[in-house]
C-alpha cells in the first residue's frame, strides 16, 4: 500500500512470520498506547522468552526469525528508534539500525505487499515532509537505503512491483501523483511519470498487486476507485452509483491476486464490502 500503515497508535494486533509458524502480538497493560511484544509458535503453542518494549510498529523479514521493530521515547512517546531482533537472543543486546534525531519527524516500518522489500518511514505530520528508507527482506543483514532524502513539504510513500518502486508522491503536486523508479537507482531525479497530478482529483491512496493498481480518487468530491492494468495500461473505473457516498479499498494483503476487496456506503446504504474481478469488472456483494 502507497499509504502510511503504521503510528505509534495505530498498529496491528498480531503479525505471522512469511511460513505462518510464528506470531508477534501487542500488548498494551496500561491502556497507555504503550505496547510491548510477545511471540508465540502457532505449532506448539510455546510462549518464547522474548519481549520487546514500548513497540509502535514491527515487520518479519524473509528468513522467519529477524524482525525490525521502532520504539517510542520514554519521555515524550516519539517513535523514534528502530532495531534488528533476532528471535532467541536478548533485546538488551539488539542492533540499533536508524536513529530519528529530529524532533518533529517519527519512524514506522513497513513491509511491501510483494514481501520483497521492508521500509522505514520517517515522517513529520507538523511539516507535511516524509522519508523513506528501504532494504530486501529476504537480507535481513543489508544496509537500509534511501530512497530519497527529505524536503520540506514533500511527502512520498514507496510499495514494490516487480523491478520497480512505485510512489505517491506531492512534490510538484499537490493532489499527489504516481511515478515509478528503478529499485537499484530510486532517487528522484530517475522517477518516470505513471499517474499524473490532476487539478480536480486528489490521489489518496494506491493498493499495488502483480497484474493491476487500484487508486483511490476524490474526483470534485466523489470518491472513485481507478483499476489499471499494469501490462496493457488499460483503465477503468468504479464509479459509484450515488454522489454522496464514501468508497475505499479494503484489506487486500494478497499481491498475486486479480481480486479487489472495497468497501462502500453513503447516507441511504449502510456499510458494504465487495470483492471485485479487476479482469471481468464484476463484483459481488460480500
Amino acid at each position: 500500500m502507497l499509504v502510511k500503515k503504521h503510528t505509534c497508535y495505530d498498529i496491528p494486533d498480531y503479525v505471522i512470520s512469511p511460513d505462518t509458524r510464528r506470531m508477534a502480538y501487542h500488548v498494551d497493560r496500561t491502556g497507555s498506547f504503550e505496547t510491548d511484544v510477545y511471540f508465540r509458535d502457532l505449532s506448539s503453542g510455546k510462549l518464547w522468552k522474548d519481549v520487546l518494549k514500548s513497540v509502535t510498529s514491527i515487520v518479519w523479514a524473509n528468513d522467519n526469525s529477524t524482525l525490525f521493530y521502532t520504539v517510542q521515547d520514554k519521555v515524550t512517546n516519539r517513535s523514534c528508534r528502530a532495531y534488528r531482533h533476532v528471535l532467541g537472543t536478548n533485546p538488551d543486546r539488539d542492533e540499533l539500525v536508524f536513529e530519528e534525531k529530529d524532533e518533529q519527524f517519527e519512524l514506522a516500518f513497513d513491509k511491501s505487499k510483494s514481501e520483497e522489500f521492508i521500509f522505514l518511514l520517517s515522517e513529520a505530520h507538523s511539516a507535511n515532509t516524509s522519508e523513506t528508507r528501504f532494504f530486501p527482506a529476504g537480507e535481513p543483514g543489508a544496509e537500509l537505503r534511501l530512497i530519497h532524502p527529505r524536503e520540506a513539504g514533500h511527502l512520498y510513500y514507496a510499495d514494490h512491483g516487480g523491478d520497480h518502486f512505485y510512489i505517491r508522491t506531492d512534490k510538484h503536486a499537490p493532489n499527489f501523483r504516481l511515478v515509478q523508479a528503478d529499485r537499484s537507482s530510486p532517487s528522484a531525479d530517475e522517477w518516470k511519470e505513471v499517474v499524473p497530478h490532476r487539478t480536480d482529483t486528489l490521489l489518496e491512496g494506491v493498493e499495488l498487486f502483480s497484474g493491476h493498481m487500484a487508486l483511490k480518487e476524490n474526483h470534485r468530491g466523489t470518491y472513485r476507485i481507478r483499476i489499471i492494468d499494469r501490462k496493457t495500461q488499460r483503465q477503468h473505473c468504479i464509479v459509484p452509483a450515488e454522489a454522496a457516498c464514501y468508497m475505499s479499498p479494503g484489506t487486500n494483503p494478497e499481491y498475486y491476486t486479480r481480486q479487489l476487496r472495497y468497501s462502500y456506503t453513503s447516507l441511504v446504504t449502510p456499510q458494504s464490502v465487495y470483492d471485485y474481478s479487476m479482469d471481468t469488472r464484476k463484483k459481488k456483494l460480500m
